[in-house]
């Protein structure tokens, strides 16, 4: 035989020889190595759950999301729902839960929990448009010459009636409103002349316009999506006043949604606090484990104080903390049983515990240089590589226990324990370097994809099987032979043949006697099994892979439930405000988008234009007096007045009549004075049938009531300051900090309308985004960029471990036949397995994918050792020979690495450990079972390939192992 497969069985040779002659000098350097290793892989212990870390730093993608961490802090943030039968409760509680995360900085960002408006009490005129505005410009410019009296009213009103007055259109801006409230303004003082004193005026339609406006801007919806509130727009006339103003801030002080459905009364009223995740500690045991554990203790507390309260924790750093507890929970577990399995295992098919011992040992030391490598050269695990822990306690026994089976099967056959050793590395060695190879590199592929986390598995899974593989070629051996080289022949021979799988050896008269039928049914089954290629889903959810039992997980349904939304959003950066208000008009328009969140509403838009007309309502209105008595009615002043103004009035209309087939405005002055005219004329009655004295006495003190209420409203409103704008430093903090970047830019949150963890409303959800705003960011997109990617990635990673292991077992076998051979039972399984898959609804997720090359890399390995014995023995004698027993041993010790996943919480290990468990055992079947069929026909069809492989030596050939004079069958 030539090429790789000489190559590694004479290297192997003379390790075996090396190995012999200085046994305890291997064993002493091992030992220190595994010190070495235990010391820096406690030293720089490190498991990281931070996804950004995950990810490559150079993808634009992880760009874009880093650029805006920088600018705005990210947007991954804690989120704590507070729920009661009250408003007033749940928002009392808020404030309490509130202090107290500011107590945690720097260890949490910008928190929304009560937001501050008072900034914004004396400038809400610029909330209303420049339409808005001109009509309460004008209403103030009226106010502003009545001086608050009944003779000033009426003068004002008979100088308005001035032809030229009437004629420019500005002052009929300002006449015609005054003119539509005249009427019942007649009619009050009419009546209170005609002794009806308990006639009232609504005083403040004074101040309304005529149309009363719609908001400028929506009102914050108060059960908008989870994010820092802007206030709601106050949309508000003259008439509206400081308790108006009061009440719309607030309305929108604290993030509520009222659920109505009667549900849970005891939840009727939720109040979100919101805290982005600040800086990341760097001792505790994930970036954020203290400062969840703090906040949680501080709400057991809150609820223990306000019984009745329902307080919960979640948000992207909760989900991660618990994630990672339960993960590294489950690892240290699953470690457990993997550990005491194998060791049942050892104890039950050797009758002892030393040998169990030596292999758990040289196991050992193989995981403390991995460790090490893993901390040196990686640096840290993370939430994914975490999970090689028990894979390789699993898969690295292997290689000690087909080591091991060669060595005590030449041992019972009365070798010398040189020879066994040298058959052990000659020939076995070489499958295990090759099955090991195999293993090793499907998770070497891994490493080609765009996840720097599944890079990182990949390397650190690669190199910890190739170290379990060298651990278990060099140092198992040593022990072997420190312990039998002075033993006698007898002692070994008893000592190999205490196995209690010696039961086994009849099943190769059995196994092979119908091959046919076997082959037969493993077609049927596998073209069976290839539908579910095609039918087999996938599953992209994250957070289907978290444990549903998990408060932080059951907060967020109830966050879902009550608020309508996801808490997932995505971040569109404007490069100022005049971009986001163009943009979010854009976004709102995409069908999948539901709401934006973003501060257009707390910064209106045109207030260099509004400025001018805000200045020139309020500075007439600093002259206007509103302390102090009203003055009394001048009663012939009032008489005279009144007589003028039915002259107006009649006149006005008379002139507008003949005037109403030119135009509207003259049409709508016929119908207005029209209406006016019976009014005063009944107002002239009234007072011609009193006196002086009583005119002044009954309208005096009625003074008060139509414009008490409108000198309040103006008192207010000189209060207000018209310098400037509004700008980024008038709204509350944790809506600036949260919108509005470093460098001036401006974030829009977005919030699709169906619930984006779900690949499919994700997708149209991002790509429609991306059609308005390319760069785009957030934890959709980032879920949508790389979910997808993950699981192609596995699929590219399967593809590339089937070719590269067939190249290393072509490189092996250097013939076709064997390479087919040692194949077909892996592609069965994985055509069995998927089918299973479909069979039972199991579906693939962004956790368990990873499966496909992993389980290509381990079910190799099996038929790579059967083939190999075959060819050195031709001869379908797997169970008479270690070969079938080992394959058994290792099999079953590399299922209980990932059966003992199944007793993890995570649905993403558990999935895993599941699709493994299957995939292991399917591949066991088909090697154990399956491959002997076709082996068996090629022995009795003479197929088997001419080529000398190197047989035993007992049979008198010079291969491999040959012994020395007076070493056949004496120990040493």
């Amino acid at each position: 035989m030539f090429g790789i497969h000489r190559f590694l069985q004479s290297n192997l040779l003379v390790l075996a020889r090396a190995i012999y002659a200085r046994p305890l000098l291997i064993l002493v350097v091992s030992i220190l190595l595994t010190v070495v290793s235990a010391v820096v892989a406690y030293r720089n212990y490190k498991v990281i759950n931070n996804t950004s870390q995950l990810l490559d730093a150079d993808s634009e993608v992880n760009k874009t999301y880093l650029e805006l961490e920088r600018e705005f802090g990210g947007d991954v943030v804690y989120l704590v729902l507070i729920q009661s039968n009250s408003k007033e409760t749940s928002r009392k509680v808020a404030v309490e839960v509130g202090s107290f995360l500011e107590t945690l900085r720097p260890y949490v960002g910008t928190i929304t929990a009560r937001l501050d408006y008072s900034k914004l009490k004396d400038r809400p005129l610029f909330y209303l448009s420049v339409d808005e505005l001109e009509k309460i410009q004008n209403q103030t410019a009226f106010l502003s010459k009545i001086d608050f009296n009944f003779n000033s009213l009426l003068h004002f009103t008979n100088v308005s009636f001035a032809d030229d007055e009437l004629k420019d259109s500005d002052n009929w801006k300002q006449f015609k409103p005054m003119m539509d409230k005249f009427p019942p303004m007649i009619a009050f003082m009419t009546e209170r002349l005609e002794g009806k004193a308990d006639s009232q005026f609504p005083a403040l339609a004074l101040m309304t316009q005529d149309d009363e406006p719609a908001p400028a801007q929506d009102p914050a919806d108060p059960n908008a999506a989870p994010a820092p509130a802007a206030p709601a727009q106050p949309g508000f006339s003259l008439a509206d006043g400081q308790a108006k103003l009061d009440e719309e801030m607030a309305n929108n002080e604290f993030v509520t949604f009222h659920d109505t459905s009667g549900k849970d009364p005891t939840r009727e009223w939720s109040v979100l606090i919101t805290a982005a995740r600040g800086k990341t500690e760097d001792k505790s045991h994930s970036p954020t484990t203290l400062t969840v554990r703090k906040i949680r203790a501080f709400l057991k507390e809150m609820e223990a104080k306000y019984p009745g309260v329902h307080l919960g924790l979640t948000g992207e750093p909760v989900l991660g903390d618990d994630e990672l507890i339960t993960t590294d929970r489950d690892i240290h577990n699953a470690s457990i049983i993997t550990a005491v399995l194998i060791g049942l295992l050892f104890l039950i098919s050797y009758r002892n515990l030393e040998r169990p011992i030596y292999a758990g040992l040289v196991l050992g030391m193989g995981m403390a240089y991995s460790f090490a490598f893993t901390m040196t050269v990686v640096g840290h695990f993370n939430i994914i590589s975490i999970a090689v822990i028990p894979m390789v306690l699993g898969l690295g026994i292997d290689f000690g226990i087909q080591i091991m089976g060669r060595y005590e099967e030449e041992l019972a056959n009365g070798k010398s324990v040189l020879y066994a050793l040298e058959q052990s590395l000659g020939h076995t060695g070489v499958a295990v370097i090759t099955g090991g190879s195999t293993t090793a590199m499907a998770f070497l592929t891994i490493c080609f994809n765009d996840f720097l986390g599944l890079r990182e598995l990949g390397t650190i899974a690669g190199v910890s099987v190739i170290l379990c593989m060298v651990a278990n070629l060099i140092t198992l051996p040593a022990i072997f032979v420190l312990r039998d080289r002075n033993r006698s022949r007898e002692a070994l021979i008893a000592q190999a043949g205490s196995s209690n799988w010696t039961f086994l050896a009849p099943l190769d008269k059995y196994l092979t006697l119908h091959p046919w039928p076997v082959l037969i049914a493993s077609g049927l089954i596998t073209a069976a099994s290839i539908y579910g290629i095609f039918h087999v889903k996938f599953d992209y959810n994250l957070l289907h892979l978290q444990n549903p039992q998990l408060e932080s997980v059951k907060v967020l349904h109830e966050l879902f439930r009550v608020s309508g939304n996801s808490t997932l959003f995505a971040s569109v950066v404007a490069r100022d405000m005049d971009e986001a208000r163009v943009l979010k008009e854009q976004i709102l328009a995409l069908p999948s988008v539901r709401t934006v969140e973003d501060p257009t509403k707390v910064i209106p838009e045109g207030q260099d234009e509004k400025l001018p007309i805000i200045q020139g309502i309020l500075e007439p209105l600093q002259k206007i007096p509103t302390t102090g008595d009203f003055p009394k009615v001048d009663a012939a002043a009032f008489r005279k007045d009144v007589d003028q103004l039915l002259i107006n009035v009649v006149t006005a209309e008379k002139g507008a009549s003949e005037m109403a087939s030119v135009g509207k405005k003259a049409r709508q002055a016929a119908e207005l004075f029209k209406k006016l005219i019976p009014a005063v004329e009944r107002l002239k009655q009234a007072a011609a049938a009193l006196s002086d004295a009583e005119i002044s006495a009954r309208l005096t003190p009625a003074q008060a009531d139509v414009f008490g209420a409108i000198r309040e409203k103006i008192a207010w409103l000189k209060t207000m300051k018209y310098d400037r704008g509004i700008t980024v430093y008038d709204v509350p903090e944790a809506v600036r900090k949260t919108f509005f970047g470093s460098n001036g830019k401006v974030r829009l949150m977005v919030y699709g309308k169906r619930d984006v963890w779900d690949f499919e409303p994700n997708t149209e959800f991002v790509s429609q985004l991306r059609t308005v705003a390319p760069n785009v960011t957030g934890t959709p997109v980032m879920n949508f960029q790389y979910i997808d990617l993950l699981r192609v990635s596995f699929l590219h990673a399967a593809a590339y471990a089937f070719v590269a292991i067939a190249v290393l077992i072509g490189f092996h076998f250097r013939n076709w036949k064997y390479v087919a051979l040692a194949i077909a039972p892996l592609a069965m399984a994985v055509i069995w397995r998927t089918g299973l898959m479909t069979l039972l609804d199991i579906e693939f997720n962004p956790a368990n994918v990873m499966t496909l090359p992993l389980m290509i890399g381990i079910d190799v390995a099996y038929g790579v050792y059967i083939v190999d014995r075959f060819r050195e023995e031709r001869d379908v004698s797997m169970f008479s020979s270690s070969t079938g027993k080992a394959i058994v041993l290792t099999g079953l010790t590399s299922l209980f690495g990932f059966v003992s996943m199944l007793v993890s919480n995570y649905v993403g290990m558990y999935s895993m450990g599941l699709l493994m468990s299957l995939g292991i055992a399917i591949g066991m079947f088909t090697t154990i079972v399956v491959l002997p069929q076709a082996l068996a026909l090629m022995v009795r069809h003479n197929a088997i390939p001419d080529e000398e492989v190197g047989n035993r030596g007992e049979k008198g050939s010079a291969g491999v192992g040959t012994p020395k004079t007076g070493e056949a069958s004496t120990a040493s």
